[in-house]
């Protein structure tokens, strides 16, 4: 998991290895911008998928997915499932690449103006978290 602000180069995130998914707003309340998940793991049949499907239980606002640095979609509302089957194209290494974009609300928390005090705003929380499960559909042979 990475994180970094709007006006960050995405170059420069530092990446940390999690056991579980939480939610980001529970160690940095104010924290808004893109957050990375990622997980390489191997394909190790030598038949493709024909369909796979990725579903994220909880995602605080927006999704997009890649694979092997193939955009293969975004979600801006539930579900947060889409299919990635076609962009597994190769056997070996698959790097699957999710990116959360929060939303700029918790940034208001940096800066406090009166007559506004947001930090009795009722807020969502931030990131994905809860279950991320790729479904795979059947194999198909080249």
């Amino acid at each position: 998991v990475g994180k970094r602000k709007a006006k960050e180069n995405p170059e420069t995130m530092k990446m940390e290895a999690v056991k579980t998914l939480t939610q980001i707003s529970d160690t940095e309340p104010t924290f808004a911008g893109v957050i990375r998940y990622e997980k390489t793991f191997t394909l190790e049949d030598d038949r493709l998928p024909k369909e796979a499907y990725l579903k994220a239980e909880h995602v605080y606002e927006m999704m997009k997915v890649t694979v092997n640095g193939q955009q293969a979609g975004i979600r801006l509302a539930p579900p947060y499932q889409l299919p990635v089957g076609g962009n597994i194209e190769c056997r070996g290494k698959i790097t699957l690449q999710i990116e959360v974009a929060t939303t700029p609300a918790r940034d208001q928390l940096n800066y406090p103006q009166p007559p506004f005090d947001f930090s009795h705003e009722a807020m969502e929380p931030t990131g994905m978290f809860g279950e991320v499960v790729l479904f795979v559909k059947g194999r198909k042979s080249e």
